[in-house]
């Protein structure tokens, strides 16, 4: 089972917007006789149901509050056209969503009654925590972006309670944390600024680095993450990107940005990723490089 985990934590607090033709999608459902179109611009059957299972994957993995509704319906929809074993998959994930709402809501029970019989303890921003998940059955998921990177040691200690109840309840099984597939809301001061972002788990554990240490390299970066440079890299130009950090040395070294009068531009409203959840043939490529 793969567990994908969106949290809201103290000074962290993330959030992957749907990445594909979403216009295509919203076709679906209101005319029958578009269906023949969109088939049609896609080049077949299967391309249109695999592009259709894509854009569902990114669309239920936004739906933080388990609601499943609409993607319901326009399955409903489709299956009157193209037939239910050819959507098999995309009932699954649907399943999916709402069997996630069940088993979270049990788990967080169970860690909220542990956490009173043990008392508080810890930090505050390490009590603030809150972990939902989607549990997903991953063979019926279109390919993920899997990145592997070492979250903060309070957060993964957070993620071994929830995978231990998950095992209580489910007899054993095992989640595999998917850490670039959540969402974290992230609040920084900068500057005496307080920006407000929402971003993937791996995002926030590479900002997190610059709360003790001001100046990174690359390559220590991705040592003290176990992450490869390329991963590291681009996550720091998310950042720097932000306004939160600058460049030094072409891109090698990466410092917090310390210019006053920075430019709010970047966060009024909060700041969204707007990745794929997917994994795309461009990054696998630039994985199997390192």
């Amino acid at each position: 089972m793969y567990a994908f985990m969106y949290m809201r934590y103290g000074q962290f607090n993330g959030h992957t917007l749907l990445h594909l033709n979403q216009s295509k999608l919203q076709y679906i459902g209101i005319d029958n006789k578009d269906h023949s179109l969109l088939v049609h611009i896609y080049g077949g059957q299967d391309l249109f149901v695999n592009e259709y299972r894509t854009l569902l994957s990114d669309r239920l993995l936004l739906s933080l509050d388990y609601d499943v509704t609409r993607e319901l319906r326009n399955l409903e929809l489709l299956k009157l056209r193209f037939g239910e074993s050819n959507l098999h998959y995309c009932e699954v994930m649907i399943k999916d969503i709402t069997d996630s709402r069940r088993v979270n809501g049990l788990i967080n029970n169970k860690l909220s009654i542990k956490k009173q019989q043990q008392g508080d303890g810890g930090n505050d921003h390490e009590n603030d925590v809150i972990i939902n998940s989607f549990i997903l059955s991953h063979i019926f998921w279109p390919s993920f972006r899997i990145e592997t990177m070492k979250l903060p040691a309070f957060i993964q200690k957070k993620l071994d309670d929830y995978n231990k109840s998950f095992q209580e309840i489910k007899g054993m099984r095992e989640l595999k944390w998917c850490h670039d597939l959540g969402q974290v809301q992230l609040e920084l001061e900068v500057n005496d600024q307080i920006l407000n972002f929402q971003v993937s788990p791996s995002r926030a554990s590479v900002i997190w680095q610059f709360q003790n240490k001001s100046v990174w390299s690359v390559e220590d970066l991705s040592t003290e993450l176990e992450s490869t440079p390329s991963v590291i890299r681009r996550h720091l130009l998310y950042w720097a990107g932000q306004g939160v950090l600058c460049e030094e040395k072409e891109g090698e070294v990466f410092k917090i940005f310390e210019k006053e009068g920075m430019d709010d531009t970047y966060h009024e409203g909060g700041v969204f990723e707007e990745e794929s959840a997917m994994s795309s043939m461009k990054s696998q490529k630039e994985n199997d490089l390192e």
